[in-house]
């Protein structure tokens, strides 16, 4: 299983990288940043693919995307070499190709081997998911894009092939390149899909994002000497909690997930657009920024408005740099106009009506202010979280080289925003400051405070390099073996010492909660929403039922999950109850199916959908299903029982039952 594993994931790479790097050296980048820059470039062009197929009606897959884009990459590198010239662009970096691959190697390896040991490994199968709300969606998605074979954003619907209970069609727009990918290797094994979906959030989390933060930190911190300061990023970056870990653990937000992983990578591709001098290099850097930004909006669109204040940031230190010239008044006073231009365009998106729905979502407030401050300033953004004071004394020092410098203020700034809207969030109700801050995030505390840690690692790393330094000079040693050897240490005890948490006294250690998590999450036979129990009864139900009649289920039971690992044909791909479109034969059927011997309504619209079977995983209670479930929605459904009339128990086990319709 582990093997399958590893070849999803190299064929993950392999399908991004490859056309990626292809129209990344087609724009002249030196072949190092091609390299990095590939995934931005490479989703992109997928994501885009997906949606003009989806528009002309071809098929999506492996065989008919992957030799497309391939083709229209070698052909875009002939013509790009003949347009850029001979002339390589390096955005920037001081550093040569060698020693940029060899660094960027080192922080793969070590994302790859945290990642894997403490994560994956201790799944002990790699086909286990973790089943939180939306994992359900997405996974159920993912089989949805691959039985019908459009992938297209513009159309996503649970429902692209099989019977709907919707009146027309549900489908519409939604960021899904995550989920087009995932399809994609599907059609390596179509029975593995948890399998593939492990893998393609591996990559992101041990290869992309990795590299996205190497690259981001060779771009702000061009001015750092020595290499002690990328080093020490290739360890800090993984010791954060917040991200990559919680976001892994609570197992349901995989495009969220994706797009932060590759944000790194597109704001480095910014500041370099920023940056350039040659109307060529800056073309060729617009153009490789631009798909950066599709990669984000059509993986999670929210991502597009951290790039904004990543940009942001670096663009009022552009500003300031160049009117500086005329006087430091003169050029504070720019900076202020250019920010309040940013904040102008900030509140016309939040103001937008179709904005609504995301920048009104309240995510309820969990601990009061003084509570958010030290849990921003510990990097303990969960009550059950062990706080990280090693990474606090690195911040703090950052922060007071950076102040002391008087040069690089512009890291600071998104630390600074994504920590107040964090505050904001976790520490208040409907107020105004909460939704202009953070509601591009749902007003999520656990997706600010990743984001809070992606923008906290230029300063860590900083106050970490000053640390490294003056280790350096006590020993009067100034090789990379300093650097390298306090690294480790410095990562293993942020991973191995316990420390206290928010919400108890007791003391955890950071691989102490995720392996606890994990075990927890994994736990009996009867753990989960859709448990190793109901699996292997679902299996044995499927053995029974023919491959064209439909099963009626009720979602939150965990039978939602059926279409997903074993493509069954339930009726009900998630809670979609009295959902906007519902058709009224579909609520007839969620009310009134126990009735089908004396009800002809019910009589017709199971003969015309063709509905045999009835499956049920829960008591009517609910114990054990979603936190969505109420009886009174499903009541059709779950009060069948083995005396109903109409019905015939086919298979049974505790409380689980699939019954077959009988005339």
């Amino acid at each position: 299983m582990w093997l399958h594993f590893f070849l999803f994931g190299t064929l993950y790479l392999a399908i991004i990288y490859i056309p990626g790097l292809l129209i990344s050296r087609a724009i002249r980048l030196r072949v190092d940043l091609a390299l990095f820059a590939a995934p931005a470039v490479g989703i992109a062009c997928y994501a885009i693919l997906f949606i003009l197929f989806g528009m002309m009606g071809v098929a999506c897959s492996l065989g008919s995307c992957f030799p497309t884009i391939l083709i229209a990459s070698l052909v875009f590198l002939v013509i790009g070499k003949r347009f850029f010239g001979t002339a390589e662009f390096d955005g920037g970096i001081a550093l040569s190709p060698h020693r940029v691959l060899l660094i960027g190697a080192v922080y793969i390896i070590i994302s790859s081997l945290l990642c894997f040991f403490l994560f994956y490994r201790r799944f002990q199968d790699p086909s286990f998911m973790i089943q939180g709300f939306d994992t359900l969606y997405h996974v159920n998605l993912v089989r949805s894009f691959f039985d019908s074979q459009n992938f297209s954003s513009l159309t996503a619907s649970l429902y692209q092939s099989g019977l709907s209970p919707f009146s027309q069609s549900s489908g519409g727009f939604y960021p899904s390149a995550w989920h087009g990918l995932c399809a994609l290797a599907l059609e390596v094994n179509s029975e593995e899909l948890n399998i593939a979906a492990n893998a393609l959030n591996y990559v992101f989390a041990a290869v992309i994002y990795p590299s996205g933060i190497f690259l981001l930190l060779l771009q702000l911190l061009k001015k750092q000497e020595g290499l002690s300061c990328y080093i020490a990023g290739a360890f800090l970056s993984i010791c954060l909690f917040a991200f990559p870990w919680a976001m892994l653990l609570r197992g349901e937000q995989f495009p969220q997930f994706s797009s932060f992983a590759l944000l790194p990578l597109v704001v480095s591709l910014a500041v370099m657009t920023l940056d350039s001098k040659r109307w060529k290099e800056r073309l060729a850097f617009i153009f490789a920024s631009l798909l950066g930004c599709i990669s984000l909006v059509l993986l999670q669109t929210s991502s597009l408005f951290a790039l904004f204040i990543f940009v942001s940031a670096y663009i009022t230190h552009c500003v300031y740099q160049r009117c500086n010239m005329r006087g430091r008044r003169f050029a504070l006073g720019v900076v202020c106009v250019v920010l309040v231009v940013l904040g102008l365009v900030w509140l016309v998106c939040y103001k937008m009506p179709f904005m609504r729905s995301l920048v009104e979502f309240e995510w309820p407030g969990t601990m009061g202010f003084k509570e958010a401050i030290i849990s921003v300033l510990l990097f303990s953004f969960s009550a059950d979280v062990p706080f990280q004071p090693l990474l606090s004394i690195a911040l703090v020092v950052g922060v007071v080289c950076v102040v002391k410098n008087r040069k690089g203020f512009y890291l600071i700034l998104p630390w600074l925003f994504f920590a107040m809207a964090y505050i904001a969030s976790v520490s208040s109700d409907g107020t105004h400051v909460k939704h202009i801050l953070g509601g591009f995030w749902y007003t999520d505390p656990a997706r600010l405070g990743a984001l809070t840690c992606i923008a906290s690692i230029p300063i860590l790393c900083i106050g970490f390099d000053a640390m490294l330094q003056k280790t350096a000079s006590l020993v009067h040693q100034k090789s990379l073996i300093i650097p390298a050897i306090v690294s480790t240490v410095f990562c293993a005890a942020v991973i191995a010492l316990p420390a206290l948490t928010m919400s108890t006294n007791a003391s955890k250690s950071f691989n102490g909660v995720i392996c606890q998590s994990v075990d927890e999450l994994i736990g009996s036979g009867d753990a989960g929403i859709y448990s190793i129990n109901e699996k292997a009864f679902v299996a044995r139900a499927l053995e029974e039922v023919d491959n064209d009649s439909v099963i009626v289920n009720c979602p939150d039971d965990g039978s939602a999950f059926a279409y997903a690992d074993d493509d069954a044909n339930v009726l009900y791909r998630r809670n979609y109850a009295d959902a906007k479109g519902e058709s009224l034969d579909s609520k007839i059927i969620r009310h009134n199916l126990k009735n089908i011997a004396t009800n002809e309504s019910v009589q017709s619209i199971v003969e015309r959908w063709n509905i045999r079977y009835v499956l049920q995983l829960t008591n009517s209670d609910g114990k054990g299903a979603f936190h969505t479930y109420k009886l009174d929605d499903w009541d059709g459904i779950q009060l069948i029982n083995d005396s109903t009339e109409g019905f015939r128990v086919v298979e049974q086990e505790g409380d689980m039952r699939l019954y077959e319709i009988i005339e």
